[in-house]
């Protein structure tokens, strides 16, 4: 079993995840901590992803004050999403150059100037993954978010007054017994 296959059915599942590991630069480590504590505060902490549209989750993380770890699941290809991170540092919107306010306390970071550069280390440092499980293999993040959506919308219609009548329509029976769980 490679590690993108799923134990189930061994086939390659729609996400992909990326996990990013530098070494701390001696000394920043309460910087960075500021930075993150920064970004929570502020409400920053996620726009850009929301934006995107294919994370299913992202993290940041210190591993005994000498690395950081950034990891996340996304729908598509690596070149595709480093573009798409790149885009987002560089250009005014959403994340705020919000990743390079944390890389920037790490060795050999280049920060968001050149493209090539911000890729190669993205690739340089990147943890490949030994096992990946997926609980919902073959849906993307904009799937997962339409079901959330669907569901609070039908919640809503079941908990209507006046939907007991229109509810017993035989060609509900499916979506009403999915309801029920």
């Amino acid at each position: 079993m490679t590690s993108k296959q799923t134990a189930q059915g061994g086939t390659k599942p729609s996400t992909n995840t990326y996990t990013l590991v530098a070494k701390i630069k001696p000394g920043e480590i309460e910087n960075l901590r500021r930075v993150a504590a920064a970004a929570l505060e502020g409400g920053k902490w996620g726009a850009g992803s929301d934006a995107l549209g294919i994370l299913h989750f992202e993290r940041f993380f210190i591993i005994n004050d000498e690395y950081l770890v950034f990891t996340s699941e996304f729908d598509g290809d690596d070149d595709s999403y480093l573009n798409d991170f790149y885009s987002m540092e560089i250009t005014p919107g959403p994340s705020l150059g919000l990743f390079n306010s944390a890389w920037k306390y790490t060795e050999g970071w280049p920060g968001p100037g050149n493209k090539d550069a911000f890729v190669d280390f993205w690739k340089r440092n990147k943890v490949e993954e030994l096992l990946t499980y997926s609980y919902y293999p073959g849906v993307t993040a904009k799937e997962v978010r339409k079901a959330v959506r669907l569901q609070k919308a039908f919640q809503s219609v079941l908990d209507h007054p006046g939907a007991a009548e229109a509810l017993k329509h035989p060609a509900l029976k499916a979506l009403l017994a999915e309801a029920s769980d």
